[in-house]
């Protein structure tokens, strides 16, 4: 039997006061030893005193001589409660119902315990270890004859469904079966690695929050670490005495058939669990049965449920284990049960306030076994459910990449023949071969079929497609947006560079977008109306006005004015660059502004303008661009300005003052700026009548006969002796 002890003075170790040097936490387990080096003296007695036997330890001592034994504990005893100042033996009959319960029910609690440690240590995070050493090879062996044997039914399907399709081509049962089929023909032979696979991850689940208690040190276990946060060696600390409580007796034999309760329960479902698993890794073909034989779904779904409940059963009582054990952690100060249940508690208090503490503790533990089935249940349903998804995201796509890719490529090749005689002949002996029954709109409701059968999943070839191109957009939206925002704070060159390439190549959607973003005032706004091609912005001023309101397409249009001026002026004056810019960019300046400067516009430039503006706008810009260079003309100062590049003294193109106002080109004292070339392309391109060209020649007669011009002389030489002359 096992003595009863008195406390140690100075409270109880780890409890009341930390461990004393050689003194050690208690220890589950009948004849529990402690190794060299921690505590104690290395030989199985904890304590550093040979003569005083540590009171914290369940059932015997871990003597081999019974003789010995009860010798060395009388001994010890005797010492102990001599050096302590306490009674020696249990006496009554509650005396005796004490020493029985430590001893008895104590032996039960410490093989419990030793059970449970060794079962996680063994099954849950050795399970791996234990599979590749011990179990593993005849798992392997038998599941394979399982596998061999599933094959042999994907024959039988496979001739089933050919006689289905042989009788009805048409019949998309037969297509799906076949999709099923393939599927599970391959998935069969990943169906162990698909248990291990769900096997290890509950196991590594279990193990992550095994880890979180704290099993270090001294406590080196669950089951220790429950001990010592209970104080349970508290309970030992105290010796029962004649008269005392009942109430501390079945305190005692409470707590202890609790722990043996979840303890015992824990480690016998946990071999449970490991046996079991095996033999769903050994039948783990069944998983997809119900794929060949839909009659044999039911078998399917209970195999998936059956494994999921196994495995996820394991971390789930672990968590439970570990959220009783943060209870009993988080009342540091009253890890004492001497105090609940010995008679000779100080005050009523102690004892109120040790009450919701244990209840709480007990009711904790007793509930990590139901609530963990419940929570395993719910895992293994939610894991069902993913398996399902994925089950239907591989049959899925396994249809949409065989037949629905098939049907794909049917479409094209089907179209394809439509483009030769050759191709049209086929189709036709196709149709007249089967009957009719692929005449061209049955070809083509089976190619629509089969691009948009979703085999299962939540999506078809067609739909892929559609998602493909709608992220591509959005892949691409996205990229135009950062290099948008990018330019807008970046003046490196490559930034720069990108950021026009995206405006350069964006929709109308994205600018106007885009351009919401900023007021119109901004600088933003301005950079990117500048980086717009003339086609996007006339886009834009075209667009509707849901699209674009009146008033932001009158904005941009005054801020594309600006930015183009500023474009036009950049190499100097305005008069300079407007007869530089092109057509477009002089329509972006405005009528306003092309009306002011009408005169530096180049004549060319007017033939191109003819198209881009309305017929009152170019017919009214044509009278005051005239009108403009006739005054010019008029003042002699400025007369050289009409026939000179704007802001230069350099002389227009031959081209450009050939298609000045006839008014300015009849008039003598245009003759001087003018040459045989200006003549030769008047004449060509019919830029005066004849009556015009015989005042002009009349001028050159008159400015050539009185020597007064060169260019006049060279002109009449050219109309009188050249045959081109000779017809102006």
């Amino acid at each position: 039997t096992v003595l009863a002890q008195g406390g140690p003075a100075g409270g109880v170790p780890g409890v009341d006061r930390p461990f004393r040097p050689g003194e050690v936490p208690p220890v589950f387990g009948p004849g529990s030893s402690f190794p060299s080096g921690v505590g104690g003296t290395g030989n199985g007695n904890p304590n550093p005193n040979p003569n005083v036997s540590d009171p914290t330890v369940f059932g015997p001592g871990p003597t081999t001589d019974p003789g010995v034994a009860a010798a060395q504990a009388e001994a010890q005893a005797a010492a102990y409660a001599a050096s302590e100042g306490l009674g020696s033996t249990p006496d009554g009959v509650l005396g005796l119902i004490y020493s029985y319960v430590l001893t008895g029910v104590g032996w039960v609690v410490g093989i419990a315990g030793s059970a449970f440690d060794y079962s996680i240590e063994n099954f849950i995070i050795g399970f791996g270890q234990l599979y590749r050493t011990g179990t593993g090879q005849t798992i392997d062996m038998l599941w394979g004859t399982v596998r061999d044997i599933f094959n042999l039914t994907f024959i039988f399907g496979l001739v089933y469904i050919g006689f289905k399709m042989i009788l009805d081509s048409s019949d998309s049962s037969a297509r799906k079966m076949l999709v099923s089929l393939i599927g599970a023909a391959l998935l069969v032979n990943f169906s162990l690695f698909i248990t291990k696979f769900v096997i290890d991850f509950s196991n590594i689940a279990a193990t992550q929050i095994y880890n979180a208690f704290d099993t270090t040190g001294p406590q080196l276990s669950i089951t220790n670490g429950f001990m010592t946060l209970m104080g349970i060696n508290s309970i030992l600390g105290y010796k029962y005495t004649a008269g005392g409580s009942f109430a501390f007796v079945l305190g005692v034999l409470i707590i202890f058939c609790i722990l043996a309760y979840v303890f015992l329960a824990g480690a016998v479902l946990i071999i449970i669990r490991f046996v079991v698993l095996n033999i769903y890794m050994v039948f783990s073909p069944f998983m997809f049965l119900g794929w060949v034989f839909p009659a044999l779904a039911s078998y399917s779904r209970d195999y998936w449920s059956g494994f999921m409940r196994q495995a996820f059963f394991a971390p789930a009582f672990i968590f439970m284990l570990y959220l009783s054990y943060v209870v009993a952690r988080t009342f540091p100060t009253q890890r004492n049960l001497g105090l609940m249940f010995n008679p000779n508690a100080t005050t009523v208090t102690d004892i109120a306030s040790m009450i919701p503490y244990f209840a709480m503790v007990m009711v904790f533990l007793c509930a990590s076994m139901i609530v963990a089935k419940k929570m395993g249940a719910h895992g293994s349903t939610m894991a069902i459910n993913v398996g399902n998804k994925i089950r239907g995201s591989v049959q899925s796509s396994i249809g949409r990449n065989t037949v629905g890719r098939g049907a794909e490529w049917l479409g094209k090749k089907n179209d394809a023949l439509e483009g030769s005689r050759t191709g049209r002949n086929f189709k036709r002996a196709l149709s007249v071969a089967s009957l009719g029954a692929l005449d061209e709109r049955g070809r083509r409701n089976i190619i629509k079929s089969g691009k948009e059968a979703k085999f299962g999943g939540s999506y078809s070839r067609s739909d892929d497609k559609k998602f493909a191109t709608e992220l591509a957009t959005t892949q691409a939206a996205g990229a135009f947006g950062k290099s948008i925002k990018k330019g807008l704070s970046d003046t490196s060159i490559a930034s720069q560079i990108e950021f026009e390439q995206a405006i350069s190549h964006a929709s109308s959607p994205q600018l106007i977008e885009q351009l919401g973003k900023h007021e119109s005032s901004s600088p933003e706004y301005k950079r990117i109306v500048q980086a717009m091609s003339h086609s996007q912005v006339t886009g834009l001023l075209n667009s509707k006005d849901d699209e674009l309101s009146p008033g932001k397409r009158a904005a941009l249009a005054k801020v594309r004015g600006v930015a183009i001026k500023e474009k036009i002026e950049d190499g100097g004056p305005l008069e300079k660059g407007m007869a530089k810019a092109s057509a477009d960019d002089l329509v972006a300046l405005g009528y306003d502004e092309l009306s002011t400067n009408a005169q530096f516009i180049p004549g060319t430039k007017m033939d191109d303008l003819k198209g881009k503006l309305t017929s009152t706008e170019f017919k009214e810009l044509a009278k005051e661009r005239k009108t403009q260079l006739e005054t010019s003309f008029a003042s002699y100062a400025s007369r050289s300005s009409v026939f000179n590049q704007a802001g230069s003294p350099d002389r227009k193109k031959d081209s450009e003052i050939a298609r000045l106002p006839d008014t300015i080109l009849t008039d003598v004292g245009a003759v001087p700026f003018m040459n045989v070339r200006v003549l030769d392309i008047i004449l060509r391109e019919n830029l005066l009548t004849s009556s015009q060209r015989a005042t002009l020649k009349g001028h050159i007669n008159t400015l050539a006969a009185g020597n007064n011009s060169p260019a006049a002389a060279s002109m009449q030489d050219w109309i009188r002796n050249t045959p081109a002359g000779k017809g102006f």
